[in-house]
């Protein structure tokens, strides 16, 4: 099929009653991820504090064509204007095209609107599954006449298998391999995708001919038998040979496994050396932000293909043999994506989103709940300090990445930094003195502050009066605009000995706004997945009992269901239940189960544990294993809550807690955060 060609960032503009809502974004799923053809959906992209009316008038200016649902309530008191709008657009550009939808619940004799009511419609009385339907809509929106009917999946010839690229089909004899003077024990790290698994297996061959000790995952059994024996291998390691794909990219297990890497490395000056091999990724694509912070300011290769093989096998081998990093001079400049100023390295728009990481603001695949608008509202205010706290993985770092655009466009604007903890080097953090110049160098990168660099940073005089001159002479001097602060991941510190005092500089510099006029126009948003009280003795001198505190948590089976629909899917009752039963409402798991389900067709085997755990949920299952691995106390922990006895150790629960792999009731006592959890750890755990 031809589509009419338009320069339009929408295919189409979906004007519904509210009443219709659910099912018109079952429709807009369908439009989106299945025929290709973006809909502009009210829901997805309307922007918190901005207005909805400009924006309604901008996504019809900005699709090629209008489709108006008309179900059993008829027409909705705001989709008349968007029609005669629609109409108008219609008489400018004959292209235009105004396209009435009849939804399954309309009645025999819709009572269509008289400006369209000639029309030609489109019906799905006969459900939303009818693929006849489905056509006519999709013929209209591109402009073309349907034909008898839409090629049918028996018509079309089978599609061809793809083949991957010949990575492992290289012949290693071309090579003269000598035997290493200095054998080292090397791991590799990789995905069981191709190119990823035919490339590993090469290099490791490439390695062993040469005498050097492989540790490559083939043959062990999944569970905590296999996580010990990462860890021991990765222990014994001299080198980390990372394999780096998307879908390596979107593993759990690659970010515990390079993070482990890292932090062995810090301990053992640099061994495991990290050495990554980014294939078909180029320099330019940001990785995913877990990643970025391990990677950052490591070289990386680039495979591209089978021509690039041999190449990387002899770098490999002599870099290997040398006992360095890979040579600086080897590839072009790689944009690094680790630093903060990058801001949202984790974010990949994509059509359907791969589950993990943040999410952008403006995706349809982000929901909204009410800690949104409370924390907008309240960030609008003078002086403002919100604290969002929630276990891992529940949106902390996507709710402040929407508040950080959010407020940049806001009615009253802000300016914004998005300073990461967990991204700041350990030097960064050694006192309150290094962790303020490293908050006003972030400041300064981001807002482009002219005239400041980090050599101006006086360390003969106090932090106090270093920061509040970043703000009176480089920040405010020009531009009163006021200036949002966000601060994620903050617990980082608080097992820091140096975390007390710096939460007490917060509170004391939040409240010098009262008097200050240049922190007075300074607003806090902090994130934390660990709860203060636990480890702040003293909250009156941190900032942690003031300003507005918003909680992060399970999604609710309301949420649930408008996630669904999201992804084209529409849950019964008994549907809903089972997988609040079974993931608990958590937003990550929620969401991978989601996309799963959107594309299998025997759903029932991802209710299965021992089935999960070795498809869908297996890396984000045994990167828990992994922190189990290296704390039996918090493993001993969740053995007890699972079993459901009562730990005593507040601390561990904590933790647990913070981590999600724990919920508390309403009387504080704990238990698995999901029947998922219950039945995999409960069986790992002995």
């Amino acid at each position: 099929m031809v589509a009419s060609k338009s320069d339009k960032p929408y295919a189409v503009f979906l004007s519904y009653n509210g009443g219709d809502r659910k099912v018109v974004e079952q429709i807009a799923a369908y439009l989106a991820d299945k025929a290709g053809l973006e809909p502009w959906f009210d829901q997805w992209y309307l922007t918190p504090g901005e207005s909805w009316i400009r924006n309604l008038e901008k996504g019809l200016e900005s699709s090629a064509c209008c489709a108006v649902f008309i179900g059993k309530s008829g027409c909705g008191s705001w989709q008349l204007p968007e029609i005669e709008l629609a109409l108008r657009q219609h008489v400018i550009d004959q292209n235009f095209r105004v396209i009435p939808v009849l939804l399954p619940d309309a009645p025999q004799q819709p009572k269509l609107p008289a400006f369209i009511s000639g029309n030609t419609w489109v019906d799905f009385r006969k459900g939303l599954d009818d693929e006849e339907s489905r056509w006519r809509l999709e013929c209209g929106i591109r402009g073309v006449p349907p034909g008898h009917r839409k090629q049918s999946t028996e018509d079309k010839p089978p599609p061809q298998p793809t083949k991957a690229p010949e990575a492992g089909d290289v012949d290693l004899s071309s090579l003269d391999i000598k035997q290493a003077e200095r054998p080292a024990h090397i791991f590799v790290s990789y995905r069981h995708h191709e190119p990823d698994s035919s490339l590993a297996h090469l290099f490791a061959d490439a390695l062993k001919k040469a005498g050097h000790e492989v540790f490559i995952d083939t043959g062990l059994r999944w569970g905590s038998d296999w996580v010990k024996g990462i860890r021991e291998a990765l222990e014994r390691s001299d080198f980390l040979l990372l394999l780096l794909s998307k879908e390596s990219g979107a593993s759990e297990m690659v970010v515990k496994e390079v993070a482990l890497a890292r932090e062995l490395g810090n301990q053992r000056n640099g061994s495991p050396v990290i050495l990554p091999v980014r294939l078909h990724l180029p320099f330019t694509d940001p990785v995913p932000y877990p990643l970025a912070i391990s990677l950052h300011n490591i070289h990386q290769e680039l495979w591209n293909g089978a021509g690039d093989t041999l190449r990387l096998v002899k770098r490999l081998l002599s870099t290997v043999e040398a006992g360095l990093n890979w040579h600086v001079d080897s590839s072009p400049a790689i944009n690094t994506v680790g630093e903060v100023s990058t801001l949202q390295p984790q974010f990949d728009p994509r059509s359907m989103i791969i589950p993990g990481g943040s999410v952008k603001s403006d995706s349809r695949f982000y929901i909204v709940r009410e800690a949104d608008n409370k924390v907008f509202t309240e960030l609008q205010t003078p002086r403002a300090l919100v604290t969002v706290r929630g276990p891992r993985q529940t949106g902390k770092t996507s709710l402040i990445m929407g508040m950080y655009a959010a407020l940049r466009h806001a009615e009253e604007p802000c300016r914004t930094a998005f300073i990461d903890f967990q991204a700041l080097e350990g030097k960064s953090l050694q006192s309150r003195n290094a962790i303020w110049c490293a908050i006003a160098a972030q400041i300064a990168k981001q807002l482009q502050v002219e005239g400041w660099k980090r050599a101006d940073w006086d360390t003969e005089e106090s932090y106090v009066s270093n920061i509040s001159s970043f703000l009176d002479q480089f920040v405010f001097a020009k531009d009163e605009t006021p200036l949002l602060i966000c601060l994620d991941e903050v617990d980082r510190l608080f097992t820091s000995p140096v975390g007390s005092k710096f939460f007490s500089s917060v509170r004391a510099f939040f409240n010098s706004g009262a008097l200050d006029p240049s922190w007075e126009k300074v607003r806090w948003l902090l994130g934390s997945s660990s709860e203060p009280s636990f480890f702040i003795d003293d909250l009156a001198q941190s900032p942690f009992n003031i300003g507005l505190r918003a909680e992060l948590g399970a999604f609710t089976p309301q949420e649930v269901e408008t996630f669904a629909g999201r992804h084209g899917l529409s849950l019964d009752e008994g549907l809903l239940h089972k997988v609040m039963d079974y993931v608990g409402g958590r937003p990550y798991l929620v969401h991978l189960m989601l996309y799963h389900m959107a594309r299998s067709q025997d759903r029932d085997k991802l209710f299965d544990t021992n089935v999960g755990s070795r498809a869908i949920f297996r890396d984000h299952l045994h990167s828990y294993l992994v922190g189990f691995q290296r704390n039996q106390n918090l493993a001993d922990a969740m053995k007890k809550i699972i079993k459901g006895h009562d730990c005593e150790d507040e601390k561990l629960v904590e933790r647990l807690e913070a981590a999600g792999l724990v919920r508390l009731d309403d009387s504080k006592r704990a238990a698995p955060a999901c029947r998922l959890y219950a039945e995999f750890f409960g069986s790992q755990l002995k």
